[in-house]
């Protein structure tokens, strides 16, 4: 529950079409923005929607001039992805990497 509260001011819904389909939550501070959480309903996993987001993400940071940040746990899977958009780790610690992205 720790995880769903933290940054909630920072939270946005995702839609597709008019189905809600997941919670995208970042902090948007210079000089580098945090992607806290980026959630997506099992149905929607695995059809490029979350690069598709985290790509859109990268261009408004560029855009801003900030580098976009997040921490991943060791085993998410999702840090794959990560890494192909050009994140690169900055920090581990406890099973959890800082990871960023800079245009």
């Amino acid at each position: 529950m720790s995880r769903v509260h933290d940054g909630f001011e920072h939270a946005s819904i995702i839609l597709e079409g008019e189905r809600d389909i997941g919670l995208l939550k970042v902090a948007r501070r210079l000089p580098a923005w945090r992607l806290i959480q980026l959630q997506l309903l099992p149905d929607c996993h695995g059809r490029g929607l979350g690069g598709k987001l985290i790509r859109s993400l990268q261009r408004e940071a560029e855009h801003a001039g900030a580098a976009l940040e997040l921490s991943v746990l060791e085993r998410n899977p999702a840090r794959r992805l990560y890494l192909r958009l050009g994140f690169v780790d900055i920090q581990y610690a406890d099973g959890e990497f800082l990871m960023r992205w800079t245009a």
